[in-house]
């Protein structure tokens, strides 16, 4: 995550500690905001 441009933070917990360090946090379940992505393979 060190050398990443943009950084992206999926978690329900609205005091998660990634949400300080990423550029987009979102406060959401990750397979309800993204359920197309996460099934994708």
């Amino acid at each position: 995550m060190m050398d990443s441009t943009v950084s992206v933070a999926i978690n329900k917990d609205s005091e998660a500690l990634i949400f300080i360090v990423t550029d987009y946090t979102l406060e959401a379940d990750l397979f309800a905001a993204m359920p197309e992505r996460v099934n994708a393979r």
